[in-house]
């Protein structure tokens, strides 16, 4: 077991490689000259090409690549155009706060996404259902800025219940309670596409494992409906369901940037945002990165929980 888990561990190194090529020729295509937008569009030819020489820009893309990768691996990030410091120090308090955002999304998706499935699953063809399955198709369709916008509308304009935007409150910052109520909002707007997909996954796997063999085995044996469905069917429903809440990761990262410039909840997303509005080259570089790192992270860490709650896996692994 040990062994499988230190291959799975390096064998992420590659990917991690290929994902830092990706990002890095995926910014080349951006158009535009980061030279003039550093130095605005009154700049003289000259001093446009001075400064392409001094940024390492007319050096071939591998050259370049290989500068890049260098600072990367001494913890070096860049440096702003725009705002003119180490990008470390202003993306990563930022990027903590998104990883706050996405923790509060994927518990919500997750617990209410489970929780609606195995219901559905289990009253099957009953109108609580059809509903519950025709509200999560609906949601699935939503697009996540305009769920932010009628969240807002609704909770904050309307019924002034929640904070419209912001992370805590300017004038009085109340901690982890006013923390909670700035995050409401946010992350559910963030949740619901995903939670609508894994409450159907769990609707249909639950069905599917109802139907199995050995539920019927436990049945005959006079075990109750309740320690069947939470010990035997969840427990083999899981491995599914966690492999599909370990894609909703990338997922609702995504989301998070439309939900963080809704809301105005200072993200990676919302850095972003500006940095696209600028041209802040290094910046969105970063950004992207650091997103794609944490979506190769989280589906390592899904793989190697899978196989801790697969006894099959397990035995798999150590019969190789």
């Amino acid at each position: 077991m040990l062994r499988y888990v230190l291959s799975r561990i390096l064998s992420t190194i590659p990917v991690l490689f290929g994902v830092t090529i990706v990002v890095f020729l995926l910014i080349q295509l951006i158009p535009g000259d980061p030279a003039k937008s550093i130095l605005g569009a009154d700049a003289t030819p000259e001093a446009v090409e001075e400064l392409r020489n001094n940024m390492g820009l007319n050096e071939p893309l591998i050259v370049q690549y290989g500068a890049w990768l260098s600072q990367l691996l001494q913890g070096d990030l860049g440096y702003s155009y725009t705002l003119h410091t180490p990008i470390i120090e202003e993306l990563m308090p930022r990027f903590v706060n998104s990883l706050i955002l996405t923790v509060a999304s994927m518990l919500i998706c997750v617990t209410l996404g489970v929780i609606l499935g195995l219901i559905s699953a289990l009253k099957k063809g009953s109108f609580f259902d059809k509903a519950s399955m025709g509200v999560a198709l609906i949601g699935a369709s939503m697009p996540v800025f305009w769920i932010a916008l009628m969240l807002m509308w609704l909770f904050s304009i309307k019924l002034n219940i929640f904070p419209v935007s912001g992370m805590y409150n300017m004038r009085n910052p109340g901690g982890f309670m006013d923390l909670l109520h700035h995050i409401v909002l946010p992350a559910f707007a963030t949740a619901t596409v995903s939670l609508a997909v894994i409450a159907r996954l769990t609707r249909s796997t639950v069905i599917d494992i109802l139907q199995k063999d050995y539920v019927n085995y436990f049945h005959s044996f006079g075990l109750s409906k309740s320690k069947i469905n939470i010990v035997h069917v969840m427990r083999n429903s899981l491995p599914p369901i966690i492999n599909i809440s370990g894609l909703q990761v990338g997922y609702i990262m995504g989301g998070a940037l439309f939900s963080e410039v809704v809301f105005n909840w200072p993200g990676i997303g919302q850095a972003l945002y500006v940095a696209v509005t600028s041209n802040d080259y290094p910046t969105i570089q970063a950004g992207i990165l650091l997103i794609a790192l944490t979506f190769v992270v989280v589906n390592l860490v899904v793989d190697l929980l899978n196989v801790w709650l697969s006894p099959r896996l397990q035995d798999s692994i150590k019969a190789e």
